[in-house]
């Protein structure tokens, strides 16, 4: 991540901040009015579509405890929201070996990254290899990747499911991940999607893969990655930087509420680097 000013790149995981996700569980609630006006529930007897109400219940965990639950996951997010540096975080993670340290998970998997918006259209495993050689300019042997998903010991993450325009070949991604997790169990695949993309397709059953959501940053989350950034940039002068911008956008609400997007808080924090005095709209950052 280049700064604006720097010439050195911040390395991911000297910045990176764990994310938040909600799982949102409906239930439907059939209450009915009975002869005294009183309502009780009726779950034996035919209701109409306005007797019912929709409660929810949303449980909120971070990433890496979703992955301790689950071994596939659907993650979907607003724009800016963190799904790909999530994901290329997490390939980083297993590559590194550092899964126990980081992720608090007994878990040893060779990490694949693909951008399904370049991948080519077949069976997954079959186009996996010449995927990975031109994207990473390697001369792997044909099916190299097949006796490590047979054997269960990779983590696939598909980003960027509503980066594919044609919302009928989104849904095709989407089953086509589905029958490759069932082909070779025992792997993870995660697959990323902006929630409005995600809503125009008919996308993975939730009992297959359970769907979260990433939420906005809080304060605490927001001073953290802060506080990250300029410990890498100014190790001696961080805590003056990080409270500097902290003032600024308790200074301006609208800024705030823009940090709590990465994608704007990152950006943030390089007009803030730069000097310049931080604008209060998304389209002026």
């Amino acid at each position: 991540i280049p700064g604006a000013l720097d010439k050195n790149p911040i390395k991911l995981e000297d910045v990176f901040i764990t994310l938040q996700a909600s799982r949102s569980i409906s239930k439907a609630d059939i209450m009915l009015e009975d002869e005294d006006g009183e309502e009780q529930k009726r779950d034996d007897e035919p209701h109409r579509p306005q007797d019912v109400r929709i409660t929810e219940t949303i449980n909120v965990f971070s990433v890496s405890e979703a992955l301790s639950n689950s071994r596939n996951l659907v993650i979907l997010g607003a724009p800016g929201s963190g799904k790909s540096t999530l994901m290329k975080y997490l390939a980083l993670t297993f590559a590194q070996n550092k899964v126990k340290e980081r992720l608090e998970l007994d878990d040893d998997k060779l990490p694949i990254f693909i951008a399904i918006k370049e991948f080519p259209s077949g069976n997954i495993a079959e186009n996996l290899t010449n995927y990975i050689n031109k994207h990473l300019q390697l001369d792997l042997p044909k099916d190299f990747f097949i006796p490590y998903l047979e054997a269960g010991k990779c983590i696939v993450m598909f980003d960027g499911l509503d980066e594919v325009a044609n919302v009928r070949q989104r849904s095709e991604m989407a089953k086509k991940v589905m029958l490759f997790a069932n082909r070779y169990p025992g792997n993870r695949c995660i697959i990323t999607s902006r929630i409005a993309g995600y809503r125009e397709i008919q996308g993975i059953p939730e009992e297959a893969f359970p769907h979260l959501t990433i939420r906005d940053l809080s304060d605490d989350q927001i001073k953290d990655f802060t506080n990250k950034w300029y410990s890498v940039r100014f190790p001696f002068e961080a805590g003056k930087w990080t409270a500097d911008l902290t003032e600024a956008m308790g200074r301006t609400p609208r800024v705030r509420q823009l940090a709590t997007n990465p994608l704007m808080l990152t950006i943030i924090v390089l007009v803030h680097r730069s000097g310049a005095e931080l604008p209060n709209e998304r389209i002026k950052l």
